[in-house]
């Protein structure tokens, strides 16, 4: 399974605000500092540390998220009621009716806010990966963030700050449900591209975008990603690796480019969604208020680039299945060692994976596919009624990519 479950997690809400604008009734007076964030490499996350009622919580900061939410194992564990969402008529694709928590205090930093109340989302225990909640856009769009990827560091700040006036800005769409911001073209209308912290990988295009770049660019490598929405269950997503990039006036050298299913990509009429591996070629500057980004290029990513050297992945038939189910890039490293699609994972090594949803050494199970190139894998496979163990050698699909290492 992917390593970013969360992907698109909370473009699936139907909801009203959650962590409603601060009054002065609702904040505290006597603020003190501003909260803070962490990028995380290792888990691909950026991490805000806040509390609910004096009691942490851990929070993915996620600017392509609607609103905030907790997850429903830390709104139990925080002690809060929920109150269960009204049944109503049929849902737009995409879209989950969620429950919501009674009102409390947040404190973000020394920030409190009260009478603050949270979306509540249940999802499969074994993809919450120590994540308490989501601090999506409706909060995150009142203030002004830094992101400096040289400090691993998300700032949240009173006032824009000196030197960047010579920065490229763009302007972000009024009144928009996410971060979304129009990148300048040569055509009539600009591009409209989700600015996606809660996503870990590169750039994502829609399916029309998607079928264009691929007839120009037939040869490009190609591997896989699988996660988790909760609007439509798990899904796998071809990757492949762009040389360059165009996006509206904008150039990228190197950069992993793929098909998205962002649940709203349609409906919020954008063309293309950027997540933290593209994301950390600039550094940001996300003024809510002026609605303005500004940006300053950097040569390399933040971090490694993982990549799935395997071409394949293992996802559930269903929400409810526990089965492993291969999905596999014709002509990968996996295709050659015999894996077909539709074949079900047993083991790796040793490890049997099947306990996926209750042992927690298996997830995730990317970590595999994402060691060096010419690791070898011992794969146990079950086909039909039979099991064959296959050694998969792996390969580095996107020798490219190397020049772009942050090491």
């Amino acid at each position: 399974m992917n390593d970013a479950p969360l992907r698109g997690l909370i473009a699936t809400l139907v909801l009203a605000l959650a962590l409603p604008a601060a009054t002065p009734a609702q904040e505290a007076p006597g603020a003190g500092a501003p909260a803070s964030g962490r990028i995380d490499p290792q888990e691909e996350r950026i991490w805000v540390s806040a509390r609910v009622n004096d009691r942490p919580v851990r929070l993915c900061l996620d600017t392509g998220a609607e609103v905030c939410v907790l997850l429903r194992g830390a709104a139990e564990r925080l002690g809060l009621a929920v109150t269960k969402a009204e049944p109503g008529g049929p849902l737009a694709p995409g879209k989950v009716a969620v429950d919501r928590t009674e009102a409390c205090t947040v404190d973000l930093g020394g920030r409190k806010f009260h009478g603050a109340t949270w979306a509540v989302l249940a999802i499969p225990p074994p993809l919450e990966r120590g994540i308490d909640g989501i601090l999506g856009w409706s909060f995150l769009a009142r203030g002004i963030l830094a992101i400096d990827w040289d400090e691993r560091a998300v700032r949240f700040l009173t006032e824009l700050p000196d030197g960047i006036a010579g920065w490229t800005r763009w302007k972000m769409r009024a009144e928009s449900e996410a971060l979304i911001v129009e990148i300048p073209s040569g055509e009539a209308e600009p591009l409209a591209a989700i600015l996606d912290t809660g996503d870990a990988g590169g750039v994502s295009l829609g399916a029309a975008a998607w079928a264009r770049w691929k007839d120009a660019n037939p040869s490009a490598p190609a591997t896989l990603v699988g996660g988790y929405s909760p609007g439509y269950g798990f899904f796998v997503e071809p990757i492949r690796w762009a040389r360059r990039l165009v996006l509206g006036d904008l150039e990228i050298e190197g950069m992993p480019v793929g098909s998205t299913r962002h649940p709203m990509l349609e409906a919020w009429r954008c063309g293309a969604t950027i997540g933290l591996v593209g994301l950390s070629r600039f550094h940001l500057v996300i003024d809510g208020p002026g609605r303005t980004v500004y940006l300053r290029p950097r040569a390399k990513f933040a971090w490694k680039f993982a990549c799935n050297r395997l071409g394949a992945v293992f996802l559930p038939e269903s929400l409810e299945g526990t089965r492993l189910i291969a999905h596999v890039v014709p002509d990968s490293p996996a295709a050659r060692a015999g894996i077909r699609p539709g074949d079900e994972l047993r083991k790796i090594g040793g490890l049997d994976v099947t306990a996926w949803r209750t042992d927690p050494k298996v997830l995730p199970l990317s970590r595999f596919w994402e060691q060096p190139a010419g690791a070898a894998l011992e794969l146990t496979i079950a086909r039909g009624s039979e099991l064959t163990t296959l050694v998969v050698k792996l390969e580095e699909i996107f020798p490219d990519a190397r020049r772009f290492d942050p090491e």
